[in-house]
């Protein structure tokens, strides 16, 4: 969802009109922006010969550097409760792999392991998720 407003704001201001206003532009427009950008990817993950996308790749590629960072207490053989540090605190999330869910919600919405799914997963010893990741 970030990289899909950066996208945007980076189209708008990019464009002959050099400030936009978001409070000028109706929430609806950014939303229906929002759902065909997804929609796009959506299409070309169902007509990618691979079985996962360029977009997929690189988002596990980034994910798996990240992840190494958070701190895992296993609290069963597929879940876990995972600490990410933040420069002010620490934030705490609740994995399961089982039911393909982590606190932030980001494996829900986007059917992309989180960096938190991927520290439990790195700490339980798994060389890649394939298992557990859909086919895009």
């Amino acid at each position: 969802m970030e990289k899909i407003l950066l996208t945007l704001w980076n189209e708008s201001t990019l464009t002959s009109r050099p400030y936009v206003n978001f409070h000028e532009l109706p929430l609806q427009t950014l939303w229906h922006k929002v759902l065909t950008i997804r929609y796009q990817r959506y299409q070309q993950a169902t007509t990618h010969n691979a079985q996962y996308t360029p977009y997929c790749l690189s988002k596990f590629h980034a994910h798996r550097i990240e992840a190494r960072q958070h701190q895992v207490q296993i609290t069963s053989p597929t879940e876990g409760r995972i600490a990410e540090n933040t420069p002010y605190s620490t934030r705490y999330h609740q994995v399961n792999l089982q039911t393909k869910s982590c606190t932030c919600y980001k494996y829900q919405q986007n059917d992309i392991p989180c960096t938190h799914t991927f520290a439990l997963i790195l700490r339980l010893n798994y060389l890649f998720p394939l298992v557990l990741l859909p086919q895009f």
